[in-house]
């Protein structure tokens, strides 16, 4: 009787053990949402005077986060629902909201809601707002025309986001939003306009405008009432793909369109499985800043705080924190005196200091043997595209170490030329050695135009839709000239960014120190941060507007480039400031930044090519014209592969225009 009575607890146990509502693992529920094809679209607006239409890639987006999802983060698959196109009305969308993750998940739990697809912005439905505006996300039935209020245009504004989100209180919440609240597509120095950008067929904005009758827009118009409160609740992540003054891309790439900040997230996620909240959002920010060099700006709510710390899509029940080690606290330096007043001293073009050649090693102990232990050496050339666009004169030819890396060219037919002129101008550029005409897919650059008063108007477009206006001209040949020049620098800046370490031994970073800003009047001075997790030597190469490199540190008012790892290093810091400052010069353009750092100092002296006419002076250092910057590149790399150099890199990348 004892014994049958041990063994009924013995198996009671047993159940217990083995039944899932006694699980101690968090459950995590996961809603997303995608919308390519809209009901209402396309259609004319007359706000933005151009066709909106329907997105390519947010299908795409909801695919890859889905499968990122169960692949790597212990999701399952009948805890993801998925609402796609015609699926994701308004009503779906707060429904399932409801019913999918408020009601099924309880404290603990992790709930994740994810929206890739058009946003919009309609004035301020309750006094909430300081810009008097509410953000909101476009659902498949949105009407952006016609509606006679906010509530028949069928928008989900950022208010009832808040309200649901409150609701989740005790779980961890994340949410991810691939959506642009703005239609305006310029580039800004604070917040006056510098530069528009065209529309290209490498990108579109996400971006609907909701037009409503101005004087039904506010009060009774609107039939649902939320109280005033604030749009992300605390210990929530919130990470949206841009400002809400900004517009959200989304962008060719070789797999086909994806959203911008959702390609560059998923690619984070995939390489690096235990990253934290904000180590995403500062990569993700930085593939879409310095790689696709798109003017959107990824946010994170909130801006501090131990939650940014948590690893990404761990829930409570699981390890809650992630520290960074050896990551210093943002904006965080060594303790110094403050900046002294700039002294004057002769400066090169663009951002440019006096730098010189780098002729002897720092008198700086050798990094330990822990930091030079055996590492496998990485190729030395990857497939990252950089697509900048500028201007030399230059006669290029490929090297073989570039071969199949030329600049890929799309020429759009001129408005008004006729089928003989256009096939002249095409034959033309299909001369230039170190470009490739293509049809469809993805391109480096663009030309459109038009024929107008007997002369060609022509414009070359980067993939992101910076435009350079080329002089207008009746000559053929010179035409032909001043394409080339251009594409020459998008040549040379292309062959740069393939120089990277797909897999780099440590990691190193550079940013401008004011990591919000990239755009520069000229005449402005600027100032860069870099980071190593370990012990290294720094290397800046600049490459103007006009293909030209130049080394801006170490320099000769500068040679001690030995960097000690965890801290962050300004260049030029306080010290460095009383010798010399970058400062922006003509032309105007895009200005790529390469940072290289290696365990041993590079001597640059090496690069010198013989027979060839190159700039290298005590005064600015290593200049190396447009001409010359394909063998120059080809120096750096017969240096770098000469030894067992154990090195990585990272860019940045900036833009200047012309002063006041």
């Amino acid at each position: 009787m004892k014994r049958s009575f041990l063994n009924l607890v013995l198996l009671f146990t047993a159940l217990l053990f083995f039944c899932p509502s006694f699980s101690h693992t968090a459950t995590k529920k996961a809603l997303l949402v995608g919308i390519n094809r809209y009901e209402n679209l396309p259609f004319y607006s007359n706000l933005l005077r151009r066709w909106v239409t329907n997105l390519k890639g947010s299908l795409n987006d909801v695919n890859s986060m889905k499968g990122l999802l169960i692949s790597r983060y212990g999701f399952r698959v009948e805890d993801i629902k998925v609402l796609i196109d015609n699926e994701a009305t308004r009503n779906s969308i707060l429904n399932d909201f409801e019913s999918w993750l408020i009601n099924g998940t309880k404290e603990g739990d992790l709930a994740f809601f994810y929206f890739s697809g058009h946003g919009t912005q309609i004035p301020d439905q309750n006094g909430d707002e300081e810009d008097g505006m509410d953000e909101a996300l476009c659902p498949y039935d949105l009407v952006p025309v016609g509606a006679g209020n906010v509530a028949e245009a069928r928008a989900i504004l950022d208010d009832e986001i808040g309200v649901l989100l409150r609701r989740l209180k005790g779980r961890a919440v994340v949410v991810f939003v691939d959506a642009c609240n703005s239609g305006s597509m310029t580039r800004s120095i604070g917040s006056t306009p510098v530069s528009q950008l065209e529309e290209t067929p490498a990108y579109y904005p996400k971006f609907i405008p909701v037009e409503l009758p101005q004087s039904r827009l506010r009060g009774k118009s609107f039939t649902l009432d939320f109280p005033r409160q604030d749009d992300i609740p605390r210990d929530q992540i919130f990470i949206s793909s841009s400002k809400e003054n900004q517009v959200s891309l989304e962008i060719a790439l070789d797999e086909g369109f994806r959203g911008a900040m959702t390609s560059a997230m998923v690619e984070g996620m995939a390489r690096k499985t235990d990253m934290t909240y904000i180590e995403l959002y500062e990569y993700a920010r930085k593939v879409i800043k310095d790689r696709h060099r798109l003017e959107q700006d990824a946010q994170i709510e909130p801006k501090s705080g131990k939650i940014l710390e948590n690893r990404v899509f761990v829930s409570r029940h699981e390890i809650p924190l992630k520290m960074r080690p050896e990551t210093p606290p943002v904006g965080k330096t060594s303790p110094g005196p403050r900046p002294v007043p700039q002294v004057n001293k002769p400066q090169a073009a663009n951002v440019k200091v006096m730098p010189s050649p780098y002729p002897t090693a720092p008198e700086k102990p050798e990094p330990t043997s822990e930091a030079v232990a055996p590492i496998p050496k990485p190729p030395l050339l990857a497939d990252t595209s950089l697509f900048p666009p500028e201007k030399p004169s230059i006669a290029l030819q490929p090297l073989p170490m570039l071969k199949g890396k030329r600049v890929l060219l799309r020429v759009e037919p001129l408005r008004g030329a006729s089928p003989h002129l256009m096939k002249e101008v095409e034959d033309r550029i299909k001369r230039v050695e170190y470009a490739e005409m293509i049809e469809s897919g993805l391109f480096d650059r663009l030309i459109r135009g038009e024929v107008r008063e007997g002369k060609l108007h022509v414009r070359l477009l980067n993939r992101t839709g910076d435009v350079e206006v080329i002089r207008p001209t009746s000559n053929m040949e010179e035409l032909t000239s001043l394409i080339r020049t251009r594409l020459g620098y998008a040549y040379i800046v292309k062959q740069l960014a393939h120089i990277s370490s797909p897999a780099p031994p440590f990691r190193v970073k550079v940013w401008v120190t004011d990591d919000r800003r990239r755009d520069f009047r000229i005449g402005e001075k600027v100032m860069f941060n870099f980071y190593s997790e370990k012990d290294c030597y720094l290397y800046l190469i600049n490459v103007d507007s006009q293909g030209d490199f130049q080394i801006i540190f170490p320099n000769r008012l500068h040679r001690d480039n030995f960097v000690r790892a965890g801290v962050e290093r300004k260049i030029p810091d306080e010290t460095m400031s009383e010798k010399f400052d970058l400062v922006f010069r003509e032309p105007a353009g895009e200005e790529m930044i390469k940072a290289i750092a290696t365990f041993e100092p590079l001597m640059f002296e090496e690069l010198k090519i013989e027979g060839k006419k190159e700039t290298f002076d005590e005064s600015e250092g290593i200049s190396v014209s447009a001409g010359l910057s394909p063998i120059f590149l080809k120096k750096i790399e017969e240096i770098l592969a000469s030894r067992e150099f154990i090195w990585s890199e990272d860019t940045v990348v900036i833009r200047t225009h012309p002063p006041h």
